[in-house]
C-alpha cells in the first residue's frame, strides 16, 4: 500500500490524536514502506524515542499495539505529525 499525496496532505492538515494514530497504523502496517520489522523498530526510535522489546519485534500487531498506548501516555503532540509526514515525504522522493 502506497501513501499518495492526497493521504500526505491530509496528515498534514489534521491535528486529531486519533486520525493520526490511525495513519501512524496504516504506515507501520506498510509492507512497501517497512518491509522488515526491524526498520520499523528504527524508525520508531528514532522519531519518537519509543524502545520496544525484542520479543515484540516478531509481531506488528503487538509493535503497534504497544506504541498507540505510549502515545495515548505520554500525550500527542503536533510534532509527532510533523516527524510522519516529513519521514514519508523523504520516502516519496
Amino acid at each position: 500500500m502506497k501513501i499518495n499525496k492526497e493521504d500526505l496532505y491530509a496528515l498534514k492538515n489534521n491535528k486529531n490524536i486519533y486520525f493520526f494514530i490511525g495513519f501512524l497504523c496504516k504506515t507501520c502496517f506498510s509492507k512497501e514502506i517497512f518491509p522488515k520489522n526491524a526498520e520499523l523498530n528504527k524508525f520508531l526510535f528514532r522519531e519518537y524515542k519509543i524502545t520496544l522489546k525484542k520479543y515484540t519485534l516478531s509481531s506488528r500487531t503487538l509493535m503497534i499495539a504497544l506504541v498507540i498506548k505510549h502515545i495515548l501516555k505520554i500525550g500527542y503532540e503536533e510534532s509527532m505529525t510533523t516527524k510522519l509526514f516529513n519521514y514519508l515525504l523523504m520516502q516519496e522522493s
